[in-house]
């Protein structure tokens, strides 16, 4: 079993500063939890089991397979897409409850396509790690 804090620790390092290192650990714990459970739909190339249970032994939560660093990095990407999520949404809201010009004056507008691109190119990257996680151990010519 991998402890779901080995993913944690990734997602944490490649997002830096961000209100979850503010919360309580409790609710920035659920947070991550359900970033992680939307990361493991996306990852529906890997061969191992992705559930997530709690191990009442280590009193901790855990991912129900020895996974390599490839399929931390991976997953951590993954929570990226649904961390970003909320953030797009929010200013989504915002938008509709101004005026094209008003929104468009505001810092919120350039923020909004920015998150929208970094989301784009975070799906692409855990694309492309998918696809080559999936080529990982298979000669050329299999």
């Amino acid at each position: 079993m991998t402890p779901v804090e080995n993913i944690f620790r990734v997602f944490l390092s490649q997002i830096g500063k961000d209100i979850i290192a503010e919360l309580p650990d409790d609710i920035a714990e659920e947070l991550m939890l359900d970033y992680l459970r939307g990361s493991t739909t996306m990852f529906n190339t890997c061969t191992k089991d992705l559930s997530i249970s709690f191990d009442e032994e280590e009193g901790v939560y855990a991912v129900n397979s020895n996974l390599d660093l490839d399929e931390i990095y991976i997953l951590a990407n993954g929570m990226i897409v649904y961390w970003l999520k909320p953030k797009i949404y929010t200013l989504e809201i915002i938008k509709m409850g101004m005026t094209d010009g008003d929104f468009s004056k505001k810092s919120t507008a350039p923020l909004l396509g920015k998150l929208i691109e970094l989301k784009k190119m975070a799906e692409k990257d855990m694309r492309r790690q998918k696809v080559k996680y999936s080529y990982k151990g298979k000669g050329i010519n299999e």
